[in-house]
């Protein structure tokens, strides 16, 4: 029991006994507990405790200087293990006074906190909080900071950046997992740091020059460098500049695995990784599978990937199939209900949602669900239209399903699954009917792009923002697809991904659309590829088992020549 000064009460049990220790904070607000629990879990109040006798009962008490809230949280964790606060700044002085006083389950407790709340804003502070308590949580957070940093500080979202200790910069700027698209925004990344502190900072430009990989650049992008003002002030000879410190290309944090789907006539069971920076393809052979299919859908929960259903040819599917990252190894899950082809799958709530396709004889208009712990699926109500070809997606919760073929018509609504109710609502109609589209939430919108609308393929693409029954135009792709891959999203670029049907050829290719300037560009591709069913690994979580699968391929892909200088040349 914990009361005011004056209103406090002893000997109640607690299951340590009873309750016949006081704790006195700063401001005289008086915390009852345990003595046991005392001598169980704050050893290094022991020492503080002060005996006392009231009649013929024995009790004690320990005086704090900690605050009257911080105590408060201090005694709720100790007797309940309740969760420790939301606000911010209670939860650093809980920290420092959990780390003075050697709480180590009620540090753990604010990192994890901190940890599962970091966003672009923050990440610089709680990394820094996690390093400094030895947290498990600190290499997570900091692969997710050297994710988001670059664009954070371009658009000044985080302001502990320019605070940041030169050991620290060094550090984030000297990793290969640095997400940059080229060195010269490492530079601007010092340069920027550098003018925060001109005249305390002005000497580090010599060592913080050498994370700089200038091997990477062409000669244009050096000499701005070299001639740079910052850099001139600080080195009169530029030959003492040290320009090979590290040659190897930075590890590329948004890597797109394309899995199975056609390969000339026939399906394939080939599996590729797409670097988005380098545009490259390489073929990761320890992923591949026997299993050849087309025509499926594929989503990724966290270190799995899900392969539903496809067609090979001559037999339309029901199987399911999962590749366990963390055990490089593909299971064989319980099958669908149903055969399906051009079906359409998403996540929902950590669970694998697939609705529509075709069975070969008929369009679908039923939907499932898979439970991976239970392994077993459930079917759901079926939606309003039989579709194929249509494009799945989760936004606040529930599942929009867009488009597709009836199999007389291609359809041009939008579907919505609520699956608290098992209820489908027809909520919005697109501008124009498309089967074999893509489909992409970028806030609290969905993207829709391509496919095709019953006598041409499309270069158009549509926004349907929450809550509203109708499109808007967004500017077109360069070039008219059908078949499109699925859509993944970086750091304020939308990539549309995409193999893609332009009359009788297939298309590779890689489209990436501005969210800042609203435009797209095509990056035609210099390598073959293979067109694939795709896994999208977004915001740079690819998982990290498989990141450690695909990264020697990626890697050999890159080479080790240590002097040859990358000449990049825009397409």
């Amino acid at each position: 029991m914990r009361g005011s000064h004056g209103k406090w009460s002893l000997g109640d049990p607690n299951g340590d006994g009873f309750n016949d220790c006081i704790l006195v904070s700063d401001g005289g607000k008086r915390f009852v507990v345990s003595k046991q629990l005392v001598i169980r879990r704050l050893p290094a109040w022991v020492p503080l405790i002060e005996s006392h006798t009231d009649g013929s009962r024995l009790y004690y008490t320990i005086r704090t200087t900690i605050s009257t809230e911080v105590l408060d949280d201090i005694t709720n964790f100790l007797q309940n293990n309740c969760a420790v606060p939301n606000d911010w700044l209670r939860l650093e002085l809980l920290l420092d006074e959990a780390d003075k006083w050697k709480l180590k389950a009620i540090e753990d407790a604010v990192l994890t906190r901190f940890a599962y709340d970091v966003t672009q804003e923050n990440c610089i502070a709680v990394w820094k909080s996690c390093k400094d308590h030895s947290s498990i949580h600190t290499n997570k957070v900091f692969h997710y900071l050297l994710y988001v940093l670059n664009e954070a500080i371009k658009h000044k979202r985080n302001l502990d950046f320019y605070q940041i200790k030169v050991d620290d910069l060094m550090e984030i700027l000297t990793s290969d997992f640095l997400n940059v698209r080229s060195e010269v925004e490492v530079w601007h990344m010092i340069k920027t740091w550098i003018l925060a502190g001109r005249k305390v900072r002005q000497k580090y430009v010599r060592n913080l020059l050498q994370a700089v990989r200038f091997v990477h650049l062409n000669y244009k992008e050096c000499r701005a460098i070299v001639n740079d003002e910052l850099v001139k002030r600080e080195i009169s000879d530029e030959h003492q500049i040290v320009f090979e410190i590290c040659t190897k290309r930075r590890i590329p944090r948004d890597i797109i695995i394309a899995c199975f789907g056609w390969h000339g006539k026939q399906p394939s069971s080939a599996i590729e990784a797409f670097d988005v920076f380098t545009y490259t393809w390489r073929e990761s052979a320890c992923m591949e599978i026997g299993h050849k299919v087309a025509y499926h859908a594929c989503v990724v929960i966290g270190t799995k990937m899900y392969i539903a259903g496809g067609y090979d040819g001559d037999t339309f599917f029901n199987d399911f199939h999962c590749y366990d990252a963390e055990r490089m190894k593909w299971l064989e899950m319980a099958p669908m209900h149903n055969a399906r082809c051009y079906v359409a799958g998403c996540e929902l709530n950590g669970k694998v949602f697939v609705c529509g396709g075709s069975n070969g004889h008929e369009r679908l208009k039923s939907a499932e669900i898979y439970d991976a712990e239970k392994n077993q699926w459930t079917q759901l109500r079926d939606m309003h239209f039989a579709r194929s070809d249509a494009a799945a997606c989760t936004m606040n919760g529930r599942v929009y399903v867009v488009g597709g073929f009836s199999g007389e018509f291609v359809l041009q609504s939008v579907e919505m699954y609520i699956p608290d109710s098992d209820l489908w609502i027809e909520i919005a109609t697109m501008n124009t009917p498309r089967s074999g589209l893509a489909c992409v939430v970028d806030g609290d919108s969905i993207v829709i792009a391509g496919g095709f609308d019953g006598s041409a393929r499309l270069s158009s693409v549509e926004r349907l923002r929450s809550c509203s029954s109708y499109t808007m135009i967004l500017p077109s792709m360069p070039s008219a697809r059908k078949l499109i891959g699925p859509i993944s999203e970086c750091v304020n670029t939308v990539i549309l991904f995409t193999w893609s049907v332009d009359m009788l050829r297939v298309l590779p290719a890689v489209f990436f659309n501005s969210m800042v300037t609203g435009g797209a560009k095509s990056q035609h591709l210099t390598l073959h590829a293979v067109p694939r069913r795709l896994w999208c690994c977004e915001h740079g979580q690819i998982p990290r088992e498989l990141f450690r699968m695909v990264k020697m391929d990626v890697e050999e892909s890159y080479g080790r020549n240590k002097a040859t200088v990358v000449e990049r040349e825009a397409t």
